[in-house]
């Protein structure tokens, strides 16, 4: 569950409520409107990698917690909580590339770059750009799990 949350940026409960109905074929889960923060239906395309992790059940039984106090206790670690996963996920985004907009609609955000004037006339959900920085940051954490050069490389504004 813990690699879910830092591959996707989601939080907790979005993840822990997530039902094999959510996930497409191709990958793309959906998490309705009722089980998000903001009360917005939220895309995320699931790389590879993240689609691995989802066991056929969900996760039901897992609870975020429990695993922390297990992880901290085989890191010797304690002071971190779930929540961080969320912010690494939005900081590494941003150190590689990605638009503070994307980013943003990555982690369903409204305010910030999306909110204002941009928020009312701007609608687009930029899904090619969000699956685009999903997949690179998926091959980020791979390479730095792999322990390979985690080199940075910007990515083309189209």
């Amino acid at each position: 569950m813990l690699k879910l949350l830092l591959l996707t940026g989601c939080r907790p409960r979005e993840v822990l409520g997530m039902t094999r109905s959510e996930i497409s074929d191709d990958g793309v889960w959906t998490i309705p409107s009722e089980r998000s923060k903001n009360h917005l239906p939220h895309v995320v395309h699931l790389p590879p990698m993240a689609q691995q992790l989802i066991p056929a059940e969900g996760f039901g039984a897992y609870w975020a917690s429990a695993i922390k106090v297990r992880l901290d206790e085989a890191m010797g670690i304690d002071d971190w909580q779930i929540r961080d996963l969320r912010r690494t996920f939005v900081t590494g985004l941003a150190n590689l590339g990605i638009r503070p907009d994307v980013i943003e609609l990555a982690v369903n955000h409204s305010s910030g770059t999306r909110g204002g004037v941009a928020g009312v006339y701007n609608r687009s959900k930029l899904l090619p750009e969000r699956k685009a920085a999903l997949e690179r940051w998926a091959a980020h954490v791979i390479r730095l799990v792999e322990g390979r050069s985690a080199s940075v490389v910007p990515m083309k504004r189209a």
